[in-house]
């Protein structure tokens, strides 16, 4: 790196002891001076142009975030979710940027987008250190404040997967940082159609993620108190906006599909507890 910033001037190198992936943001955002940011992790790799093709599109239409798309690469060298790129963009404002990281259509990862530094500055927005899924307790705060999306479908962020990673090797751990996160959305005031379908979608997550621990920390009675707390946050999500709430809204059905999984899964959950 050094020679690297030998090379440009503009470059900053900062060192520091090995805090996690959180830790590392946010001393990073110390040293913001730029118009914009975008993070890589420390496995992953981006095309030469994507900074580029991303600052062009954010000048273009004053966005305060652009996205791109990302392709997935196992460490056994298998490359997945191949795509053609069209060199399509989409271009949104005011909540329907919050709508499509709500909906899915924009993924809650950090990294693969470029930012308007304001927001992290102006808004004081920070990662939580000592937790897992990070990006989960911090792209809704930062998409809060977005006024103006452009997605670029385009391929040029390359996501790096190990086998053993933390978003592929689940620990009850990592289970309870999700639920904390969703606690403190809970907590959160966005004023969006989706936001409590977007809930939603974490605890299904974390359900599906509690069901693929191993067998003797299911029989624990940490497990089961995990379970009794997704259990309230996701009765309590539910009962926000009935179902018949979302009925004019163009993803009744998925929303649909989605609230009735979750209480099969609920249920599933039950029976498997009580033979323990």
């Amino acid at each position: 790196m050094s020679a690297y910033k030998f090379e440009d001037q503009r470059l900053i190198i900062v060192s520091k002891e090995n805090g996690g992936l959180s830790s590392a943001r946010n001393e990073g955002l110390k040293y913001v001076a730029g118009d914009y940011i975008t993070f890589v992790d420390s496995d992953d790799w981006i095309k030469k142009d994507m900074i580029e093709i991303m600052v062009q599109e954010a000048n273009r239409k004053d966005a305060d975030i652009v996205t791109v798309f990302s392709k997935r690469v196992h460490s056994n060298k298998e490359e997945t979710e191949s795509l053609n790129n069209s060199c399509k963009t989409e271009y949104y404002t005011n909540e329907d940027c919050m709508s499509q990281l709500l909906l899915n259509k924009v993924p809650n990862y950090t990294w693969g987008k470029l930012y308007k530094t304001e927001i992290f500055t102006k808004f004081r927005i920070r990662f939580p250190e000592g937790k897992n899924y990070e990006d989960v307790a911090t792209s809704y705060k930062i998409f809060n404040h977005c006024k103006k999306l452009v997605i670029i479908h385009m391929q040029l962020y390359f996501y790096f997967i190990r086998c053993n990673s933390i978003v592929h090797t689940k620990r009850i751990a990592e289970v309870y940082s999700m639920v904390e996160h969703v606690e403190e959305m809970n907590n959160y005031y966005i004023k969006n159609t989706y936001w409590g379908i977007y809930r939603l979608k974490i605890i299904y997550g974390a359900y599906m993620y509690a069901l693929c621990l191993p067998f003797d920390t299911k029989k624990t009675i940490e497990y089961k108190k995990l379970i009794d707390k997704i259990v309230l946050l996701s009765n309590s999500i539910k009962t926000e906006k009935p179902l018949f709430f979302y009925i004019n809204t163009p993803h009744f059905y998925k929303i649909s599909l989605l609230k009735t999984r979750l209480t099969n899964l609920l249920a599933y959950i039950k029976r498997i507890i009580s033979k323990q």
